[in-house]
């Protein structure tokens, strides 16, 4: 890949989060260690609208490095994200209409999946919110190939409302209350905390 080493004094957060669309919500200057990019949320100079081309194209060139972040395994149905170490369910269950359940229900299933030798609980909100993906649609990587386009319950309580837990809508991207009682997919998770 041309110019690799030029792109080391941008930290592969950085990348990431410019990678995930951060143009559109930035209000501050990106700090890239020692350098500065101004004005990338709407750049109104000639310099920072030279400067946000470079940073795209450089994101551009470094997409097959950033996907890289998920891999799948076929063969147990299992995602594994090496950003975060955490291993996610990926198999027809996460996406079975038959399969949404209420909140107990759905963390009494994490706890007991044996997919590849169990292991597995419920995700946080902030675990879910970690694998959408903002600039595509479905909200979530391709690598993912079940996916329902509707909330998925996270661990997370509502602290404003204990009959309440958060989940994650993988069509518009969102995180949203929702009662206990009421049915969502589910996508289980290993690994981390």
């Amino acid at each position: 890949m041309k110019n690799l080493r030029k792109t080391t004094l941008i930290s592969l957060a950085t990348l990431t989060a410019l990678s995930l669309g951060a143009w559109a919500t930035c209000s501050d200057n990106v700090d890239m260690g020692g350098f500065k990019i101004v004005n990338v949320a709407d750049p109104e100079e000639p310099q920072d609208v030279a400067n946000k081309k470079y940073i795209d194209n450089l994101v551009e060139e470094l997409k097959p490095i950033l996907d890289e972040r998920f891999s799948r395994n076929n063969d147990i149905f299992i995602v594994t994200d090496h950003n975060t170490g955490l291993e996610w369910q990926d198999n027809f269950h996460v996406a079975d209409e038959d399969s949404k359940l209420n909140w107990s229900d759905a963390m009494d299933y994490c706890n007991t999946l044996e997919l590849a030798d169990g292991g597995w609980r419920l995700p946080s909100k902030n675990e879910l919110m970690s694998i959408v993906k903002d600039d595509s649609n479905p909200h979530i990587s391709e690598v993912f190939q079940n996916t329902a386009f509707s909330d998925y319950w996270s661990a997370t309580k509502n602290v404003d409302n204990n009959n309440r837990a958060w989940v994650v809508d993988f069509y518009f991207g969102n995180v949203d209350g929702n009662y206990n009682s009421l049915n969502a997919y589910v996508r289980c998770v290993r690994g981390g905390e």
